[in-house]
């Protein structure tokens, strides 16, 4: 299967056993906003309208969503642009920084840019999010990418600068 997002829309192809596709789904979401994709656990998950939701596949072969309510208090009016699933913990991008929920205790931390911090966040709209081996998380934001360290709970930062080594651009 394929899973394709657009703002409007999320459809799932399906391919028989020869590759030629045996069917097409799709969400007939017309008044939602679609922002993020993921597949967690063997389910598929989108950010839509500032809230998660877990995408089923009706008996009919219709796609709805069904928004997962205790996951994520949603921020109003953000705009979810990642999710990720690492152990008991669920990343979820926002424009309003990074938020981490864990599955076990239901708790929910959001991580955000503080000037006066240079552990915290480079930038609050976080553009990707990716983890680089078993434990640190990359995540990509408009002022570079930033890797958190769940040791000591704070980001490492890195940005544009004039030495040649560094990042091309601050947006990743």
């Amino acid at each position: 299967n394929i899973w394709i997002m657009s703002n409007k829309d999320v459809y799932n192809l399906v391919f028989d056993s020869r590759g030629g596709i045996s069917g097409i789904h799709h969400s007939n979401s017309k008044d939602k906003t679609f922002s993020a994709i993921s597949e967690i656990d063997g389910e598929i998950w989108v950010g839509m309208d500032a809230s998660i939701c877990q995408l089923v596949l009706s008996q009919s072969g219709d796609l709805y969503m069904r928004t997962l309510t205790g996951l994520f208090d949603p921020i109003p009016n953000a705009f979810i642009s990642s999710i990720l699933k690492k152990g008991d913990n669920i990343w979820i991008g926002t424009d309003f920084g990074l938020c981490r929920y864990n599955c076990t205790d239901k708790s929910q931390y959001l991580y955000i840019h503080d000037n006066t911090d240079a552990q915290s966040l480079s930038q609050n709209m976080v553009t990707t999010l990716a983890f680089v081996n078993d434990s640190i998380l990359a995540v990509g934001t408009l002022r570079g990418i930033n890797f958190y360290d769940p040791e000591t709970d704070k980001f490492e930062r890195v940005s544009h600068n004039n030495n040649s080594a560094s990042l091309t651009s601050d947006f990743v």
